[in-house]
């Protein structure tokens, strides 16, 4: 049974908690790009992003991974403690995310999807298809909607049918995503590949360039991006593993830090993390991360496209 205002009241609980106990934080990211169109709200703008940065270098003790976890263990953190990550390995991260990084001196972990080496990740090539009358159309004939003509006219205007489909696709398996998308790639362009306007996932050569960037640490975000949680134990292990040795033997280094995609893990999902060799892993929880806690689910705040002084406002509120 839900009861509402739960969620609230766990979140004011957590607050309270930072309070009274030193902690850090991880903030998490995806996208730093000016982009007109953001269905799933993942990106946070180059202006704001250097400005969120500038807040960071001025009011926190931002610091790798490794220092953290390290302050966590031994139970030493400075005041405002804070590391930055990035989820799914966004082309935008060399491109945008680093220069400015390096122009704050500010270390940052990528945890990289590996299985769309110069791809659209399936979600944006959903939201692209779905912004067509086409798309729309034979979207709405896919899900069976009583309407498929009246339905696409009105999701012109929205995104419900979108969010529907992704929400949809999301517990499908990387194959039975492919039929579907075969469908709805019916009438649109073959390839977006070389189109610099759509979003696309870090290239081999882009992944080994954003490695040798001073203070980037790679980690590993999966193959295809599934809820892990649902899936068989061998399924887990090899979108983990797999993602972890193929990183590896691209880069001609150990892999120590995974995230869990949609922060969908069990304790059978950071068993196998564990069992993998990684060191830690981060989840989507948001919360402050504390001394003695686990290093297998470690909270994120994820962070809004929000201008310097509203993200400073933020910030201070979770900082201790």
């Amino acid at each position: 049974m839900r009861i509402p205002g739960r969620r609230k009241v766990r979140k004011a609980g957590r607050w309270l908690q930072s309070r009274f106990r030193r902690g850090a934080l991880i903030l998490g990211y995806h996208r730093i790009a000016d982009t007109a169109y953001d269905p799933y709200r993942i990106c946070v703008s180059p202006e704001h992003f250097a400005q969120q940065l500038a807040v960071i270098r001025e009011m926190a003790a931002p610091q790798p991974m490794a220092d953290l976890l390290q302050g966590l263990k031994r139970g030493q953190l400075p005041p405002g403690a804070l590391a930055l990550t990035f989820d799914d390995g966004y082309q935008d991260n060399l491109t945008n995310a680093v220069p400015l990084l390096q122009e704050y001196q500010m270390p940052a972990t990528v945890f990289l999807i590996t299985g769309f080496p110069g791809r659209e990740f399936w979600w944006d090539e959903l939201a692209r298809l779905l912004q067509t009358p086409l798309g729309l159309l034979i979207a709405a004939n896919i899900i069976e909607a009583p309407d498929p003509l009246e339905t696409a006219k009105q999701n012109l205007q929205d995104t419900r049918l979108l969010m529907q489909f992704y929400d949809r696709l999301l517990w499908k398996p990387q194959e039975q995503r492919e039929v579907i998308f075969n469908a709805l790639r019916l009438g649109q362009p073959d390839s977006a590949a070389d189109d610099p306007e759509i979003p696309r996932a870090l290239n081999v050569e882009e992944i080994r360039a954003l490695a040798h960037q001073p203070g980037i640490e790679i980690g590993a975000h999966t193959i295809n991006h599934p809820l892990l949680k649902y899936l068989e134990p061998d399924v887990q292990r090899r979108e983990i593993t797999g993602s972890k040795q193929h990183l590896e033997e691209l880069l001609s280094e150990t892999i120590t830090g995974f995230s869990y995609p949609n922060g969908s893990l069990s304790n059978e999902t950071e068993q196998i993390v564990q069992e993998a060799g990684f060191g830690y892993a981060c989840c989507s929880v948001e919360n402050v991360c504390y001394p003695g806690s686990g290093h297998y689910a470690l909270p994120r705040f994820w962070v809004p496209d929000i201008p310097g002084p509203a993200f400073a406002r933020w910030l201070r509120r979770w900082l201790r």
